[in-house]
């Protein structure tokens, strides 16, 4: 098996004029959409521009060589990031209806990360389902942040993210990642031997486990079951607060007391076992927030490989192109083919097939009560 050799081609578009004798009317051809100079580069070049760019994070300079190495097209680095700049502008609408889609989903994921533009810090936020990804980048990492994606601010239906505080300032119903709370366990368990540690940690995945088999049979957990494993939850974090009771204030020393670790964590327990439990009484909520981790994941390579971003610009850009392409991947389609559209303006749109939708009431989906 072999690849032909892949040239550039040059394509060349004439509009004909037309007279018509009888009704003396001139009619004229028109050019396509995209072709707005008298020479210009086509879709399929500046699909290819973002999809090695973009998804497979290729630095502007290396990029440049790989197309005249594969296909001789001499192309700046200017051009480069004029190409995903314009891209980037044709998907707003795109940008707009994901957010929509989001904000109509019964459950989110949420988390964000630092990236450097320039030489000032910016975060990354990410809001995501199964079937969509939407990307921004914002100075502020707070609630400013949160409120300029849009997202969170309109939602009503259970959002899943770390225990970050800023999260849980909006009005959706929250469920927190239980895989942050295993490693929190693991590393009590390892620094002070307490047993409650390593029963919490066993409790923890067998509700895991329990969820999933009532999962895959359509049904939901039986209440004897959800009284057992809030029980049990609420005994194990009985036991650990015996066992690390609250330090006493040295004489002499104001402020607040510096708690241990598992103190801390103890009380977060305490305080959340609704929205850490959430998985198990609702099973459309999974048990941690690894898609949102996921999608978080290759912006963090890019900064890895690049270091920075140059620009606002071209910071905002990547986020619109990069939830275009996780959101056309997570639906099974041709990146390539779907940049080809966003370069003609005609950008593929995600029709909301595979969501389920919320409204302000407490509602189970999908699922078949026992």
């Amino acid at each position: 098996m072999d690849i032909p050799p892949n040239q550039a081609q040059f394509i060349a578009h004439h509009r004909h004029s037309f007279f018509c004798p009888y009704c003396h009317t001139v009619t004229e051809g028109t050019f396509p959409n995209h072709i707005s100079q008298k020479i210009q580069y086509g879709p399929r070049i500046t699909a290819y521009v973002a999809y090695l760019s973009i998804f497979q994070l290729i630095p502007v300079k290396r990029l440049t060589q790989i197309l005249y190495d594969l296909h001789g097209c001499h192309i700046s680095q200017g051009t480069v990031i004029n190409m995903i700049n314009r891209m980037s502008s044709n998907l707003e609408e795109f940008t707009d209806h994901t957010r929509d889609l989001l904000i109509a989903s019964s459950v989110i994921h949420t988390d964000e990360t630092g990236m450097k533009v320039g030489k000032v810090k910016f975060w990354l936020h990410v809001v995501s389902t199964k079937t969509l990804t939407l990307y921004g980048i914002f100075q502020r990492r707070g609630r400013e942040g949160i409120d300029e994606l849009g997202v969170l601010p309109s939602f009503f239906g259970i959002a899943v993210h770390d225990f970050w505080e800023s999260y849980l300032k909006y009005p959706c119903k929250h469920a927190y990642c239980n895989a942050h709370i295993l490693r929190e366990l693991t590393r009590v368990e390892e620094e002070t031997h307490q047993q409650w540690a390593v029963k919490m940690r066993t409790l923890l995945v067998q509700a895991k486990k329990t969820a999933e088999i009532f999962a895959e049979k359509g049904k939901i957990v039986p209440n004897i079951l959800l009284k057992h494993f809030d029980e049990r939850y609420a005994e194990l974090i009985a036991e650990g607060l015996d066992a690390n009771p609250p330090p006493d204030r040295i004489v002499g020393t104001q402020g607040k007391v510096k708690k241990t670790h598992s103190r801390n964590l103890l009380e977060r327990l305490q305080a959340h076992q609704d929205e850490i439990l959430r998985f198990l009484h609702d099973l459309q909520v999974p048990f941690d927030n690894n898609l949102a981790e996921r999608d978080i994941r290759m912006p963090k390579l890019k900064m890895k490989i690049s270091g920075l971003f140059r620009s606002e610009e071209g910071a905002m850009a990547f986020s619109r192109i990069r939830s275009y392409v996780s959101t056309m991947q997570k639906n099974d389609l041709s990146v390539i083919d779907g940049l080809m559209k966003a370069a003609i303006g005609d950008p593929w749109m995600p029709d909301g097939t595979h969501i389920c939708y919320f409204g302000k009431s407490d509602i189970h989906l999908g699922l078949a009560y026992a």
